[in-house]
């Protein structure tokens, strides 16, 4: 969609179209335009707009005056005048954004990776982002609440868990690189994982004999029972 109302000013220098073909000695007003693609260009105040003409800079307001997308020369330059004409973006003061408004893809690639490292074991108390719920809202939980996650009813961590927690790590370092084939691989293995302790070799062994030839050494690692 076009943008209607005066055009933004802010940060960027533009270099006008040179109007200098124009000027016949009497005529003082001109359209600014980019120099380049011609966009209409309009300047906040005459401050914001540096003009030569024939290498000699004007000052604002008194040898020329801006209006919308209009300069307004005092004395109108005839054709043997050259012209030159920067008009200057001011600083952008961008203020607070709106609520759900800022996205990954505004953050750096660092915003996470690139942080001081906690330098010390992980506390019960140590706070980490979570996801609730695909594509749901970030929250924030603590270390114990995810050690209660991976523990099974007794307070273990069962051997899948210890796992999975492995495979995250690799899961993540290929999200950082934006590997595509690498994440899908990672996910595959963690629904292995998740899978492998609902085998009913793994579930219905009776022995550690049965245990240990239900043992997918592939998915689970090397078994505890060897």
């Amino acid at each position: 969609m076009p943008y209607f109302g005066k055009s933004p000013e802010h940060g960027n220098f533009t270099e006008l179209n040179d109007v200098s073909g124009s000027f016949d000695g009497s005529t003082t007003q001109f359209a600014l335009t980019s120099s380049v693609g011609g966009v209409a260009i309009t300047p906040v105040v005459e401050a914001a707009v540096l003009i030569s003409i024939n290498g000699v800079i004007q000052e604002p307001t008194t040898d020329y005056t801006v209006s919308g997308t209009n300069i307004t020369f005092t004395d109108a330059p005839v054709s043997t005048d050259s012209f030159f004409g920067i008009v200057m973006g001011r600083q952008l003061d961008v203020g607070t954004p709106s609520d759900s408004t800022v996205t990954s893809a505004k953050l750096a690639s660092t915003f996470l990776t690139g942080s001081t490292d906690i330098g010390a074991a992980i506390a019960d108390a140590d706070l980490f982002l979570i996801d609730d719920g695909a594509g749901g809202t970030i929250r924030k939980t603590t270390a114990a609440r995810i050690k209660t996650y991976v523990e099974d009813a007794a307070g273990e961590v069962p051997i899948a868990n210890l796992n999975i927690d492995a495979e995250d790590i690799v899961y993540m370092r290929a999200l950082e690189g934006a590997d595509a084939a690498a994440q899908a691989a990672s996910i595959a293995v963690k629904k292995a994982l998740r899978d492998a302790p609902a085998d009913s070799a793994i579930a219905n062994a009776s022995t550690i004999t049965n245990l240990k030839a239900a043992w997918d050494t592939d998915v689970l690692g090397d078994s505890p029972y060897a």
